[in-house]
């Protein structure tokens, strides 16, 4: 994955947009120009393709799929990925250190990574379901439909009848693929999609905080995981993860994994490409405990330890990204009442 440093300004990442601050710079006709520059590169650089694969090789990657899904032993399957996750928690332990995003290359088996966007690439078109803000309104304690997006998604689950609309080899390598990046933390509740962005997709900024209620238990996101799996990828075609914490731009590399702490304030620029770009993502959880008051944007409820609504002692909102004990809320009330009485007394 190819990193590229650049300018962030994290309440306007398009700094030529800021027309207070370009005014002396330039002029509105510069600015619109900055903006179809941008999305008119060379279509020769956007719309490169991959080299094909032969049939040969086509069968030589479903063969090593195949044997990875079905393995013979527990050391060659989806969760005995002893070297990746040794290189993810290394990293993921010198994190707080470097205050970064984390990337493990050569996350799976390289033929066993090609049949599984081989897989991706032939789950049929009508299989994915698009991913915006007007259809995930109803889903903002989730994380969905806080800030505006579009992308499709597919899990591989199966309807009533048993059958998974993108078929058995799609489903079975979706979920292969979540059992290999689950077993990063085999013990702990994750949630896990397959993407697929495609031209015009995007998704705006955002810290991907949010919470998730199970069998009465409120869980929040701890770690963000994302998956690439498409090849000869270049910064023009768009579809490029922005860390806005540091300003670096990734570009997405076949086979590599990314990972960050939650919160973080990230990106997703728009796709220009007529190619699709395939990943799988989630979030491994841990749960909201007591005493802790979350604020973060959006609207506030009631938690209890384990999470459960209805509890006075710790709310959970989405405002500020602070976190807070009650004993603090409580003071910070007292402070306010504190000054506002002064304040009377004064007039």
């Amino acid at each position: 994955m190819t990193d590229k440093k650049i300018t962030v300004n994290r309440r306007n990442p398009y700094p030529f947009l800021d027309s207070k601050k370009n005014s002396t710079a330039m002029g509105d006709d510069d600015v619109w120009n900055r903006m179809f520059a941008l999305a008119a590169q060379p279509t020769a650089a956007r719309d490169k393709q991959p080299e094909k694969r032969s049939e040969a090789q086509s069968a030589k990657y479903r063969t090593s799929l195949n044997a990875w899904l079905s393995p013979s032993d527990i050391s060659s399957g989806p969760t005995a990925l002893s070297a990746a996750a040794a290189d993810f928690h290394r990293k993921l332990n010198m994190e707080p250190a470097i205050r970064g995003v984390i990337k493990v290359e050569n996350f799976l088996p390289p033929d066993v990574a090609e049949g599984v966007l081989q897989a991706f690439e032939s789950a049929p078109k009508a299989s994915w379901s698009v991913a915006q803000a007007k259809n995930d309104a109803g889903r903002k304690e989730d994380g969905a439909g806080s800030v505006r997006h579009k992308y499709n998604v597919g899990d591989g689950t199966s309807d009533e009848q048993g059958s998974s609309r993108f078929g058995e080899e799609a489903a079975a390598t979706m979920n292969g693929l979540q059992s290999a990046i689950q077993s990063l933390f085999p013990f702990r509740r994750c949630s896990f999609q397959a993407g697929k962005y495609t031209k015009g997709c995007f998704i705006e900024p955002h810290d991907d905080v949010a919470y998730k209620d199970v069998d009465g238990v409120r869980y929040e996101r701890e770690i963000a995981v994302i998956y690439y799996l498409t090849k000869d990828w270049n910064a023009e075609m768009g579809g490029c993860f922005v860390d806005l914490e540091l300003g670096l731009e990734h570009v997405p590399a076949f086979n590599s994994l990314v990972a960050f702490r939650v919160p973080r304030l990230h990106q997703v620029t728009e796709l220009y490409t007529s190619r699709d770009r395939f990943s799988m993502f989630g979030w491994f959880y841990k749960p909201v405990h007591e005493g802790e008051v979350v604020e973060n944007a959006g609207t506030q409820q009631t938690v209890k330890r384990g999470g459960k609504r209805g509890h006075e002692q710790c709310s959970v909102s989405h405002r500020d990204n602070k976190l807070l004990t009650v004993k603090q809320k409580v003071d910070k009330k007292t402070k306010r009442k504190q000054k506002k009485r002064r304040v009377r007394e004064k007039k």
